[in-house]
């Protein structure tokens, strides 16, 4: 008889999300964590739910800029000059991912993916999972009117599609009116008034005590050495012992390649490096969550202060936190806030786990069929968490796939996998 029904390794938004929805179903599961509950990107992101902005990374041109500020160190892209094989196939797979066609693929399914979102968040908040959210929507900032003018369209085809409120144009005055903090540089406005924010922190603490209120494991330090994958069941080793399940759901980020390779599956996800800062500031300058868009930052506003959090960096040390990176954040940020920023804590860094394609990789692995992925979700953890936790709960009780999954089939990879 084994341990578990199921095991989720991983503890971040999307494994418990996952945990929570099997809990709340009475199936018998407990989550692993290799180090603590939420370490990494878990805590370290913007805290953003925001369907409106479900796009993959690999967008038209993304990778062309991305190579022409390849040696700009605060440049908001970065693409590490990486010779390890497994970098350039990834970055040629992301450039192949990047035309047109292929973008806007990607874009209806992962919109798809987000769809219900904003209603699940409201839906956990009253199942008793006690969080700081704040329901204010997304302002996005602009310097410029070319950035403006370009991102209109975009804006509203994405919220007419999704079936979201409408945003609203903001001139100058009027972004000003909804955001006094912002400086004089900023000349108009996009206003994505239904979208939500949360503290990362808090909604991770929230998740695993009502895991915890319905007593479910949370195993901390027991990272997986190997996952074997029999008829009827799983066996993982870890350094404490083995540990059975019916069935496993791999969602530790990054880490997830490594364990999908125990079974003879090879995936392309490797880390995306973001950037960020808390500072504890007594007058946060903006009162809703703000996006300086041309320079790809992120403002978030919590009870206890202000995050700034952006940049993307493939390739490189995964450990390292680059001072340089981190500090043209703060350094952009200014323009916009019109105020000093530089009396900051140290940066901070975590690692997104991203596909070539961009696009999440959620399913069973063909091969062994009792692991199911649920990985690779980029900078949307946070928002398609929940959604994706229902979805592969519905995956373990053995019900029919539903349809919006099939763009994010552990299959498409299949190409040159090897036992």
């Amino acid at each position: 008889m084994a341990d578990y029904s199921v095991v989720v390794i991983g503890s971040g938004p999307v494994g418990l999300s996952v945990a929570f929805e099997l809990a709340t179903r009475g199936v018998h599961v407990a989550v692993l964590e290799a180090s603590s509950v939420g370490s990494g990107a878990a805590r370290r992101n913007a805290g953003w739910v925001v369907p409106i902005m479900a796009a993959p990374v690999p967008s038209p041109g993304v990778v062309g800029q991305a190579l022409r500020w390849m040696f700009k160190p605060s440049s908001p892209l970065r693409v590490a000059p990486d010779l390890d094989p497994g970098h350039v196939a990834f970055m040629f797979g992301m450039l192949r991912a990047s035309s047109p066609r292929r973008f806007q693929q990607g874009l209806a399914a992962i919109s798809a993916l987000a769809g219900g979102t904003l209603a699940m968040f409201d839906g956990y908040s009253a199942r008793g999972v006690d969080f700081e959210l704040h329901r204010d929507g997304v302002l996005l900032a602009f310097t410029s009117h070319e950035e403006y003018e370009a991102h209109i369209g975009e804006y509203a085809d994405a919220a007419s599609a999704a079936g979201l409120a409408a945003p609203g144009l903001l001139s100058a005055t009027g972004v000003r009116e909804l955001e006094p903090g912002l400086s004089e540089a900023v000349i108009a406005g996009i206003l994505c008034p239904d979208q939500m924010h949360l503290n990362p922190d808090s909604y991770i603490e929230a998740l695993r005590r009502a895991l915890l209120a319905l007593g479910v494991p949370v195993i901390e330090s027991r990272p997986v050495l190997g996952v074997d994958a029999t008829a009827g069941g799983v066996r993982l080793s870890t350094d404490a012992g083995t540990i059975s399940a019916d069935q496993v759901v791999v969602a530790a980020g990054v880490g997830s390649a490594s364990i999908a390779s125990s079974v003879g599956e090879r995936i392309p996800l490797r880390f995306g490096k973001g950037y960020g800062y808390d500072l504890a500031t007594p007058a946060v300058p903006v009162r809703r969550a703000v996006y300086l868009t041309e320079a790809r930052v992120a403002v978030t506003p919590l009870d206890r202060g202000m995050r700034l959090s952006g940049t993307m960096e493939f390739g490189g040390d995964p450990g390292r936190v680059d001072g340089r990176r981190a500090a043209g954040i703060i350094a952009s940020s200014q323009r916009y806030l019109g105020r000093d920023l530089t009396s900051k804590p140290l940066p901070w860094a975590g690692l997104r786990p991203m596909t070539p394609d961009g696009l999440p990789i959620i399913g069973r692995i063909a091969r062994a069929p009792e692991v199911i992925m649920a990985t690779g979700h980029a900078m949307l953890g946070v928002t398609l968490a929940p959604r994706t936790g229902r979805l592969v709960a519905d995956i373990v009780e053995g019900k029919p796939l539903a349809t919006e999954l099939a763009p994010f089939s552990v299959e498409r990879f299949r190409r040159g996998n090897r036992r």
